[in-house]
């Protein structure tokens, strides 16, 4: 992996996902998706097989890496208040972890193929997940949706 600069077109920083990996067996890992969180200056890395891995930005220091039940995350969000994060998989569900801890939270099962694509969006009063599938299905989920207003 590596962080570019995209304002200076330069690499600031790299990191091999293999040398955080102690399973010889995943040496052919390879990451599908990944996405970033401003709130707390880390990216969530998925891939063929059941890590998922959490590194710090800009350093790209491995901040957690968990094993999930089944190989095959192919999308990931993070909550855009830094919370919550959701991941589709090969096995067709959607899980749903605390973040930036990764405890597992919850399995949601709609979908009877594979979820290309899960992403957080909020509205004017909530937080909502929507997730695709090649099942042609199309989800949207309420997750502990309570937008917290500022008071200014």
């Amino acid at each position: 992996m590596i962080l570019f600069d995209v304002r200076s077109a330069r690499p600031v920083g790299s990191t091999n996902i293999h040398e955080h990996n102690p399973s010889k067996d995943d040496k052919d890992e390879v990451p599908f998706c990944c996405d970033y969180d401003p709130v707390n200056s880390s990216v969530l890395i998925g891939g063929s097989h059941r890590n998922l891995y959490s590194f710090e930005v800009p350093s790209l220091q491995l901040a957690k890496r968990i094993v999930v039940t089944n190989p095959g995350t192919t999308c990931v969000s993070i909550r855009q208040d830094g919370q919550l994060a959701a991941t589709g998989g090969t096995d067709s569900a959607v899980r749903i972890f605390s973040w930036p801890d990764l405890k597992a939270l919850a399995v949601l099962k709609f979908h009877c193929d594979v979820v290309s694509t899960c992403r957080f969006f909020q509205t004017s009063e909530e937080f909502l997940l929507l997730s695709c599938s090649q099942d042609s299905a199309l989800a949207v989920w309420d997750i502990y949706s309570k937008v917290k207003r500022l008071e200014k």
